[in-house]
């Protein structure tokens, strides 16, 4: 990618015209409008006349100062109605955020972290958990069955236990009729 240094990583993200107009409007204190015409055009806005303070930044400007990043660029997809911005992110600095996180999270009990977890997130980690259990499970419920012939590659005996495992923990495909080993069993059938 050009005009990159190492550690750059460069973004976009898509949002709505609607949305980008909300957008510099809380970011400038109403003191900016948007025009879509040929390209994107920001205008002094009724308030900013009214009170004789103007805003002299561009859009990237605002929007790096907005949230906290570099833009380097705003383009329109007008048949779309959208508005492209691109932003790059330099992962020195996620690293020292994370190493932030993870420095105040140790200092955390469980129960106190389980406390800060939404009800999703709580149910992904459920999920993912019981997903390794049930790969363990599904490993050797392969030796169990008879009736089809299972693989000897361990790579394709692993590949076919993570499907099975995800069907039951992630997407819930289980029958409630089948005993937990005959679910495991009839998933691994599956995936052959």
């Amino acid at each position: 990618m050009r005009n990159t240094e190492k550690y750059d990583v460069r973004r976009v993200i898509m949002i709505s015209f609607g949305d980008f107009e909300k957008l510099i409007d809380d970011a400038t204190d109403g003191l900016k409008t948007v025009e879509f015409t040929p390209g994107i055009f920001l205008n002094n806005s009724e308030k900013a006349e009214k009170e004789e303070v103007y805003e002299q930044r561009n859009a990237c400007e605002i929007l790096s100062d907005y949230f906290g990043v570099s833009v380097d660029a705003v383009d329109m997809i007008a048949e779309k109605e959208a508005v492209l911005v691109f932003y790059s992110v330099n992962t020195d600095v996620l690293k020292s955020l994370a190493e932030e996180v993870i420095a105040a999270l140790s200092e955390q009990t469980d129960e106190n972290i389980w406390e800060m977890l939404s009800d999703a997130q709580r149910d992904s980690i459920y999920s993912r958990k019981q997903k390794e259990y049930i790969i363990e499970d599904a490993l050797s419920a392969m030796d169990d069955i008879c009736d089809v012939d299972i693989p000897e590659d361990e790579n394709i005996r692993l590949a076919i236990a993570e499907a099975a495992a995800d069907d039951f923990a992630c997407h819930g495909l289980k029958d409630s009729n089948l005993s937990y080993w005959d679910n495991i069993k009839s998933l691994i059938k599956a995936h052959l």
